[in-house]
């Protein structure tokens, strides 16, 4: 079990290195905010075999080592859809993607001890909050709107940047003297409020098939 074991985020720096400057991040008018990753994609040092072949199986079936790159995980399909973009073979061609369309992405927690090697918000254990949020948020000079990949997230979000949390999947709130609109998303992955939960209970219409 990894429950001793410290894990980081790798990919926090990843699209811009310093938060503080305004230029870097003044292309930037969206920003997708999810958790924290799979244990299969963070760093640490495995104090057992089992985590040592669970990053390498991750490492082999992925379609690209970045933010949400598991073939199991629906955010870039969705993503590459909605823009008619082909998938991100790499990293870097997914940050361009993610550039071009002026979205900038970060996760709410920097380093967390996990039970087991649980995928679940819920196993977290002593989580380190991701501070350089309240830096993305105060010098992003034209951010309009915040995604959230599921409500633990835009939870941990309103408690780092102390403003009230308040419980809707879409709604404005002043942040740093800022009008943003807060959006909960379906969850791209296999829990929550996902992609598969919302074909089950909503299909599509005839007329959207047809359009296909």
């Amino acid at each position: 079990m990894p429950r001793n074991e410290l894990e980081s985020h790798p990919f926090l720096y990843r699209q811009v290195e310093d938060f503080h400057n305004k230029v870097s991040l003044s292309k930037y008018c969206k920003l997708i905010v999810g958790t924290f990753p799979i244990y299969a994609i963070t760093e640490s040092n495995p104090v057992e075999n089992t985590g040592l072949q669970v990053r390498e199986d991750w490492f082999e079936a992925a379609f690209v080592q970045y933010f949400y790159g598991s073939r199991q995980n629906y955010f870039w399909r969705l993503f590459c859809s909605s823009y008619n973009e082909e998938l991100p073979h790499n990293l870097f061609h997914a940050i361009e993607l993610l550039d071009r369309h002026e979205f900038l992405m970060t996760d709410v927690l920097s380093h967390t001890f996990r039970l087991n090697y649980s995928p679940l918000d819920n196993h977290w254990v002593n989580p380190v909050f991701n501070d350089s949020i309240v830096d993305i948020v105060q010098n992003s000079d034209n951010l309009k709107i915040v995604y959230f990949t599921s409500k633990t997230a835009k939870k941990v979000f309103c408690r780092i940047l102390q403003v009230p949390y308040i419980d809707s999947y879409d709604n404005n709130q002043t942040v740093f003297g800022k009008n943003l609109r807060l959006i909960i998303l379906i969850s791209p992955a296999g829990n929550g409020r996902t992609v598969t939960h919302l074909r089950y209970h909503f299909p599509l219409l005839q007329e959207e098939i047809n359009n296909r």
